[in-house]
């Protein structure tokens, strides 16, 4: 889905109504029994470890429609319908150190999450929204996109690729939203002075496509970190790694790993860089979201640097796509740039 201007033609609507429309369902269609077959005949289908039994589940397309009114309601700045999307007590996470990046924290009530979305909307204004894919699992959906807003108060234009996770109840309302995205950046975007046009690093190599998997993506990465926290390497790369890795890490430059890394050989660049420069304190995992050769995995996590001394304690995002062996090809991290750059600082 791809919003670029609030000035559509009528030409686009009936093109829209007439030929995009009438494809997305077929493909839709055809990819809802696509992993229906792949449940019924494959009893180890990573898609069917997703399902879930009880009688809260029901087929995606029924999340996708939620989803599909989420940012249609969004991107028109409507926040009376936005709202009505919300349980009662839902509650919204934006990533980032509560008082140092814009609008971060925990806001929980229909109260509070409608007083967020005022806020924003009075700060800044959506240039355009467009949605990579949506990863479905159980009552999870993970939501990659790009969105591009204007910042009224510098008058900057930020340009970033955003994670929203969104939890439904049984009823497909929003229980919880949690936003994953550049902190660093998004912080620059609300500080006067500087550039006036920011971009996020964004992966090019991404079809963006959602693909059947009849391997265990859990368990794969599971064993990569496995691997990754203990340093064998050459374990790691033979098993797990493709040629054709791409490794993204969206930090401020001043940060050793940040950047984009291709290959064993960008891996292994990557690894050094980090562990050269900073030391794991603890790991935890809180949330997964699967859905055929993908997995976002949503992450609590300590780490201290080595040249300051400081700790930065941080939510972040790793997000998994896999070819068709099993072999990771893509890995994005999305994290609390804004923390982790503090704590490089003198």
């Amino acid at each position: 889905m791809q919003l670029n201007t609030k000035k559509t033609t009528k030409f686009n609507y009936l093109f829209l109504i007439i030929v995009i429309i009438p494809f997305l369902i077929i493909n839709c269609e055809e990819n809802e029994n696509t992993i229906m077959e792949s449940i019924s005949t494959d009893g180890n289908s990573i898609v069917e470890r997703c399902i879930d039994n009880s009688a809260n589940y029901k087929p995606k397309k029924y999340n996708k429609k939620i989803i599909d009114q989420f940012y249609k309601q969004f991107y028109k700045e409507n926040i009376k319908s936005l709202i009505s999307l919300f349980t009662d007590d839902a509650q919204l996470f934006i990533n980032g150190q509560t008082g140092i990046v814009p609008f971060s924290g925990i806001y929980t009530g229909i109260k509070n999450i409608e007083g967020y979305f005022k806020a924003f909307f009075k700060a800044t204004s959506i240039k355009s929204l467009v949605v990579q894919y949506n990863l479905y699992s159980k009552n999870y959906i993970s939501s990659h996109i790009i969105l591009k807003t204007f910042i009224h108060s510098t008058r900057k234009t930020l340009d970033l690729e955003y994670v929203f996770r969104f939890k439904l109840d049984a009823k497909f309302k929003i229980e919880s939203l949690a936003l994953y995205y550049d902190t660093y950046l998004y912080t620059t975007a609300f500080t006067a002075g500087g550039e006036r046009f920011l971009s996020d690093i964004k992966v090019l190599s991404d079809n963006y496509i959602v693909k059947n998997a009849n391997y265990d993506c859990s368990a794969i990465v599971d064993h990569t970190n496995a691997l990754f926290m203990t340093g064998d390497l050459e374990t790691l790369i033979n098993l797990y790694i493709s040629d054709d890795l791409e490794i993204t890490f969206k930090c401020p430059n001043s940060v050793p790993w940040t950047g984009t890394f291709y290959g064993p050989n960008g891996l292994t660049t990557w690894f050094w860089a980090m562990v050269s420069n900073a030391s794991p304190i603890f790991q935890e995992r809180h949330t997964t979201v699967i859905d055929g050769n993908r997995l976002d995995v949503f992450i609590h996590e300590a780490w201290v640097v080595a040249a300051s001394g400081k700790t930065f304690n941080i939510e972040l995002l790793n997000s998994f796509r896999f070819d068709n062996n099993g072999k990771i090809t893509g890995f994005i991290s999305i994290n609390d740039s804004k923390a982790i750059y503090d704590a490089f600082q003198p």
